[in-house]
């Protein structure tokens, strides 16, 4: 920055000098005109008249060189006394559209090339380098430090309700493509070589036992037994007499005759759940029974319908939310820390170690793996680079066309400024020597 005020100050102090000291000879020519054709005193060569070509030649070409400058980023003052000469001002402004255009075509076209872009790939080893980073160790930890909070983040931002319904909707479609007939059939199979069925005959029977023994069981009982009651009272005048006449003698008690039911239903159970001769006669009808209904085409239709009701039925939304969100949890470490207390690696920090701790261990012995990851790696830096060239120009010029134009003109003008101050400064200097030099060819002719 210093340098580029010194050769500013440096360019307007030559131009500033050149018409003073054009002033002062000027000045002298016209206090002196019977002289000026003539010599000055007892000195020879008119060194006068020369200073006088010479500065009038430098404050022209410093003149000159300061408007051509000028009128590149934008319309010298001069131009409001001659307005003829503002057309051809402000180059980069009014030319705004080819320069931005042109831009992005020099660095797509001629610097970024993609015959240099993938150059430049070719010398470059990947893998390489990046062994050589992880050698570091604070390397090392900032990369899994790095690696660990992009994956937290990304757990952390997970939609879990969203992703539940969608495993949801999977586990049920591939639960639908199963075939359950096909599986039963496995099942009982492997059930009758362990004699586990003898099992699931004795859980049946203690649930029977439990059924016989519930109120529930009383109190359907008791309905029935009700309403074949009402249904004999209303078939007719005889029947409904005869119902009347078996109340007021006692002869029909629902609630007896419930006591009665039940109890004879609680012995039977637990009679086939003692006796071994009624136990055996059970296993043999249950199996008769299997036997009859299994393989038939409506024991299919019936699994078939209870594992679509299941399906539909049966929700897992909700549990494999919480599952999601608990496994986010175990994964990831506390959003808060309590009690400022030392917190041991995550599992999500330990699963990005040993990841890295494997993928460089097989880098440094396993040459072929190194091989082939590097010439992937090579593949996708060569796709990125060759797409992003097509890119390069366009970002160039949407970024330059974001800029107003002082914008643009400041920054264009910043990196050129000091060439052109060189530029006036060499104009004022030409000039002076042009100036000694017509005065020399004048002298001459």
């Amino acid at each position: 920055m210093n340098s580029l005020k010194k050769h500013w100050t440096y360019a307007d102090s030559a131009f500033i000098a050149s018409g003073a000291i054009y002033l002062l000879f000027l000045y002298l020519r016209l206090h002196y005109a019977g002289l000026y054709m003539g010599h000055f005193g007892e000195l020879k060569w008119d060194w006068l008249i020369l200073g006088y070509y010479m500065a009038e030649a430098a404050l022209i070409g410093s003149f000159a060189d300061w408007f051509a400058v000028t009128a590149v980023f934008k319309v010298p003052w001069i131009c409001r006394l001659l307005p003829f000469m503002a057309k051809h001002t402000a180059i980069l402004p009014r030319s705004r559209e080819g320069f931005v255009r042109g831009c992005g075509q020099m660095v797509q076209q001629e610097f970024l090339t993609k015959k240099a872009l993938l150059l430049q790939k070719k010398q470059l080893v990947i893998l390489d380098k990046f062994i050589a980073y992880l050698e570091k160790p604070e390397n090392k930890a900032r990369l899994q430090g790095l690696l660990t909070n992009f994956a937290e983040g990304v757990l952390h931002k997970l939609d879990t309700q969203a992703l539940s319904r969608q495993l949801e909707g999977k586990i049920k479609t591939a639960l639908a493509d199963v075939e359950a007939n096909e599986q039963l059939d496995k099942l009982f199979k492997a059930l009758a070589a362990q004699r586990r069925d003898e099992q699931c005959y004795e859980w049946l029977l203690q649930q029977l036992v439990t059924l016989a023994e519930s109120s529930a069981i009383r109190e359907r009982v008791r309905r029935e037994l009700q309403k074949q009651v009402e249904k004999c009272g209303s078939e007719g005048l005889w029947s409904s007499l005869k119902l009347w006449a078996a109340k007021k003698l006692d002869v029909v008690n629902v609630d007896d005759a419930t006591d009665a039911i039940c109890r004879a239903l609680v012995g039977t159970a637990h009679r086939l759940q003692d006796d071994e001769q009624w136990r055996s006669w059970l296993y043999a009808q249950l199996q008769r029974v299997a036997g009859s209904v299994y393989g038939t085409q409506a024991w299919h239709e019936l699994v078939q319908s209870l594992q679509n009701r299941a399906l539909h039925d049966i929700s897992l939304q909700s549990a494999l939310k919480q599952l999601l969100d608990n496994m986010i949890k175990a994964l990831c470490r506390p959003l808060a820390q309590e009690g400022g207390a030392v917190m041991q690696p995550t599992i999500l920090l330990q699963a990005v170690q040993e990841a890295l701790e494997t993928i460089e261990t097989d880098l440094r012995s396993d040459a072929q793996f190194k091989a082939k990851a590097e010439a992937y790696l090579q593949h996708i830096l060569g796709l990125g680079l060759l797409q992003a060239q097509t890119m390069l120009g366009d970002i160039v010029e949407r970024i330059l066309q974001a800029m107003v134009d002082e914008r643009l003109t400041g920054m264009v003008r910043s990196k050129v400024n000091t060439d052109m101050q060189r530029i006036r400064l060499n104009g004022t200097v030409m000039g002076a020597f042009l100036g000694a030099i017509f005065y020399l060819l004048k002298c001459a002719w």
